[in-house]
């Protein structure tokens, strides 16, 4: 009977036996295969253009230069058109992951904020990730074209400006303020439909506080020149903005900054700070003013004065098209030549609402009373002219009130031309005179002189003149020598033609001159300007 259990005994034995050695190798592999799964990192995809310098289980992914993961295989996108990378990030790092975190390549680069990337023509390219701040986590990425020029984590707020014709900026130029490096372009693109550049930049904390509602911001080249009707004005900045450039703001001395504005406010790129001054004022009324003289010196955005004070700018000279987008054509009836100004109500007043509505109820009285427009000579260095409104009495005469769809201020002739006119028409009444009969009627008094010189001779020497007082003698004597003097071929009758003649030969050169002088103030200092080839239009534009 014991025999009989040890057998049995035996036997499960070896049964167990036979099962215990596949059973501990199923749950090894098991643990195996686990703990593969389990140390094997999270895999993303990321999407890129191309996939130059990337080597599969070579190229690395790093966070702050610390590898976090490996790029392990490459391939085509289903519609060929990019390269998708599968990477394998380290599990210990899944908290990386975010959905706004960023991905680009590290290699050589050059660019605006300067020189990076050196230490990979040695290593190879590497993938940058710079985690976000999301709580979703992805596993889907799109590399950047360009590495990202302001940390995530940097505190500052962005602002959108829009160029009409300033210069382009680069991606990476910095963003001053009165010469301090405050921020950075971190996004330019052009809009081809409405032909204007768009431009991101980022403001550092503290200094967004500085961007007020009315900040102005413009291209700084370092140097920058006006030649206008004020005369040659030049501001020289920092060697450094010669090289590199950048964008500028800030709000004019003596001007309230107004309230601080909001993050992603639109503000207007200016090409210089001169023109960022004059694009400050958004609040105006479109005026005509029809000129009867040269406008030769007058140019866009030259001032428009009212006894010195400026209310306005000149805006398009001559003006080629009306309100309605009609031309505008000179015609036999009018041969006048309309210039556009605007009349700027923030130059008047800071309160634009008020001088708005004080300029608009009494222009009408204005005009009844004799208010004109003139061109001046701003400089006579330059020939720079500029638009000056004044009150006329003397000049009231009629005028259309309408040009193009726009209202005009009657024009009149200014101190200059009213005195060259004086001129040329004194020359022309000098023309008009007969000089020749005018010599002939000297030439018939003379003879008359003459002629009584020879009675008078007589007189003197009849026997019965002795009874004449020796002082009438005397007298006649004179006389007689006085009018032999005036007779022809006499000395004083050849000064007297010789001066009639010279006289009139100066008026006749006087007279180009002074109509030189009204074209062009600065001839006497500089040459005259070389007159443009005249450009026939195609038949389809005429």
């Amino acid at each position: 009977m014991a025999e009989a259990d040890n057998a049995v005994i035996t036997q499960r034995n070896g049964i167990s036996k036979i099962w215990f050695v596949p059973l501990m190798a199923l749950i090894l592999g098991i643990w195996m295969v686990y703990a593969y799964l389990d140390d094997k990192g999270t895999m993303i995809t990321i999407v890129m253009p191309n996939a130059e310098g990337i080597s599969p289980g070579k190229t690395q992914i790093k966070t702050r230069s610390v590898p976090i993961g490996l790029i392990t295989e490459v391939h085509l996108t289903d519609d060929r058109r990019q390269v998708e990378v599968t990477a394998e990030i380290e599990k210990r790092y899944d908290d990386l992951l975010t959905k706004d975190a960023q991905i680009w390549a590290v290699q050589p680069r050059i660019d605006q904020s300067g020189i990076s990337g050196l230490g990979t023509l040695l290593s190879g390219i590497y993938f940058e990730f710079r985690p976000g701040n999301a709580q979703e986590n992805s596993d889907e990425f799109t590399v950047l074209p360009e590495p990202p020029l302001v940390s995530i984590n940097l505190k500052g707020k962005r602002y959108e400006l829009i160029s009409y014709n300033a210069d382009a900026m680069a991606v990476g130029s910095p963003v001053y303020f009165k010469g301090y490096n405050v921020g950075t372009i971190e996004k330019a693109q052009f809009d081809w439909q409405q032909q204007v550049m768009n431009y991101q930049v980022f403001i550092q904390d503290p200094y967004h506080n500085l961007i007020t509602q009315k900040t102005l911001f413009w291209v700084e080249t370092g140097l920058e020149m006006d030649l206008s009707a004020d005369g040659l004005s030049v501001r020289a900045g920092p060697l450094t903005k010669f090289v590199d450039g950048g964008i500028t703001f800030g709000v004019p001395n003596r001007e309230d900054p107004g309230a601080i504005a909001k993050e992603n406010s639109q503000f207007v790129l200016s090409k210089s700070y001169s023109e960022s001054l004059e694009e400050r004022y958004p609040d105006y009324q479109y005026y005509v003013v029809m000129f009867e003289h040269s406008i030769r010196g007058l140019r866009a955005g030259a001032p428009v004065e009212y006894r010195g004070v400026r209310i306005g700018t000149v805006v398009e000279v001559p003006l080629n098209e009306g309100k309605d987008g009609m031309p505008v054509l000179v015609t036999e009836n009018n041969t006048d030549i309309p210039v556009l100004i605007k009349v700027e109500f923030a130059r008047i007043n800071e309160d634009v609402a008020l001088a708005e509505n004080f300029w608009r109820k009494n222009i009408g009285i204005w005009l009844k009373n004799g208010l004109r427009a003139s061109m001046e000579t701003g400089s006579l260095i330059t020939g720079a002219l500029f638009v000056n409104v004044d009150f006329y009495q003397r000049d009231k005469k009629p005028y259309a009130e309408t040009f193009g769809g726009y209202n005009v201020i009657p024009s009149t002739a200014d101190g200059f031309t009213q005195l060259t006119d004086q001129m040329s028409g004194f020359l022309n009444k000098l023309n008009a005179l007969e000089i020749e009969k005018t010599l002939a009627r000297i030439d018939d008094t003379l003879a008359s002189f003459s002629s009584l010189a020879g009675s008078t001779e007589k007189i003197v020497s009849n026997a019965n003149i002795d009874s004449v007082p020796k002082e009438i003698t005397d007298s006649l004597e004179e006389l007689q020598t006085t009018l032999q003097s005036y007779q022809e071929g006499s000395p004083l009758y050849n000064d007297i033609q010789n001066a009639i003649q010279s006289m009139e030969v100066l008026m006749k050169q006087i007279q180009p001159l002074a109509e030189e002088l009204s074209e062009h103030p600065n001839i006497l200092i500089f040459d005259k300007p070389d007159e443009d080839d005249v450009q026939p239009k195609a038949r389809g534009n005429e």
